[in-house]
């Protein structure tokens, strides 16, 4: 077995000794003998490349950030077939833009999309061992957003676009694929609404004694980002390829009631049933109500009870009398006109076999998780962002939601 020797001194501290004093000078020693360990298996990884890379040009110094600290390394530049470049590079997987190894990308793409990014830095500078800038670390995410952003366009593209049939997958009993927007705040002013999917097939039930009974969804994927008109055939196209919703005997697609979530699912959702979400629908009628409980309790009887043209003459003749914003009402109005017929339409998918457990008549799921996408991470205090920033942030948390779809994807990535 080939092996690498180094020899680091370590001082012995002065003054009084410490297990901390200890510990940090040993530290320190020991990344040093990472670096050196690493500068030396790279020269002889290069050696083994060289005999056929071609005529040896010149040697290049490069330095890279690695999870043992920063080193300095020189690699030879050959020329074979008229073309130039490091065979060394090559071999690593590294183009000319990277600045750090795999692992200190990974984990700085981690630690980015967890915490703010000066927070990030400090955490990262404790790792490698080097100060660490947080700007560094924002170039880094997004170059990553970047790549997974790309890969779900290109999804959409290859099915929409090229016309490529989706992946043969075993047929599936039913998917659930609860949509919803999430408002962010901009850098100059305003706000934007990314679009969020959170579709899953299945529900477990965690325990069967506990008081409260709490499910966890199975075969879970997420997407969120700012697709505009793209929304549908992106949302679609990849949940061919995670879920495969387009073998699912039975799809539903609970919402909000926004205007975009029905006219999406009725365009690019063939054979789905689009579900109101009952607290929405109720929100929305006492909002409307302005604060008078019994008027908003008989509107929602009567909307639950399919007879939602009685609380639309009950708004007009309100209106009419002056007792009711008339802005309001109209917009209450067209939303129970889009969305009347979805407040049981769950019940459907009951009669026709669909699970019974799925037959959702809220969309919890996807509210949970924009709290958990887009909330904990980009909505505090003082947060405003660019819409390409954005975009790119939310392709990552929603990979950091699933630990086995993100160490599946940086795997791909780097290897």
């Amino acid at each position: 077995m080939r092996t690498i020797t180094v020899t680091v001194e370590v001082p012995w501290p002065k003054g009084k000794l410490s297990l901390g004093r200890l510990e940090r000078v040993i530290h320190r020693g020991a990344m040093a003998a990472g670096r050196k360990a690493l500068v030396t298996a790279l020269g002889a990884w290069e050696q083994e490349l060289l005999p056929e890379a071609g005529a040896r040009q010149r040697r290049v110094r490069r330095y890279l950030l690695t999870r043992v600290g920063p080193i300095r390394f020189h690699r030879w530049k050959t020329r074979k077939d008229g073309r130039y470049g490091f065979p060394l590079d090559r071999a690593m997987g590294l183009a000319a833009w990277h600045t750090c190894s795999g692992f200190v990308w990974e984990r700085a793409c981690r630690l980015a999309a967890s915490f703010p990014f000066r927070t990030a830095a400090r955490l990262l500078s404790d790792l490698v061992g080097t100060p660490v800038d947080h700007r560094r670390l924002w170039g880094w995410l997004q170059r990553a957003g970047a790549l997974r952003q790309g890969e779900v366009d290109r999804v959409r593209g290859e099915m929409f676009d090229e016309g490529l049939a989706p992946p043969e997958a075993a047929p599936v009993d039913m998917v659930v694929a609860e949509v919803d927007g999430v408002v962010l705040r901009r850098q100059r002013g305003g706000v934007m609404e990314a679009k969020v999917c959170a579709a899953y097939t299945g529900k477990q039930q965690t325990s069967e004694t506990a008081r409260h009974r709490k499910r966890l969804c199975t075969g879970k994927t997420l997407l969120a980002g700012f697709y505009d008109e793209h929304t549908g055939p992106t949302f679609y196209a990849n949940l061919c390829r995670s879920v495969g919703i387009h073998r699912a005997r039975h799809t539903l697609v609970p919402g909000d009631g926004a205007e975009w979530i029905p006219v999406m699912v009725r365009g690019w959702f063939p054979e789905a049933v689009f579900q109101l979400d009952h607290y929405h629908l109720k929100q929305r009628l006492r909002i409307t109500a302005a604060g008078d409980a019994d008027l908003a309790g008989r509107w929602i009887s009567w909307a639950l009870s399919g007879r939602w043209r009685s609380v639309a003459r009950s708004m007009t003749n309100l209106v009419a009398r002056r007792r009711l914003d008339p802005k309001l009402a109209k917009e209450t109005l067209a939303f129970l006109e889009l969305n009347h017929s979805a407040i049981w339409a769950f019940r459907a998918l009951i009669d026709a076999g669909a699970p019974r457990e799925l037959c959702t008549r809220g969309s919890g799921v996807v509210e949970h998780n924009i709290d958990l996408v887009a909330c904990r991470r980009m909505k505090r205090q003082g947060m405003r962002w660019s819409r390409r920033g954005a975009h790119h942030m939310l392709a990552l948390r929603c990979l950091l939601l699933e630990p086995p779809a993100w160490r599946a994807w940086w795997k791909e990535v780097v290897g």
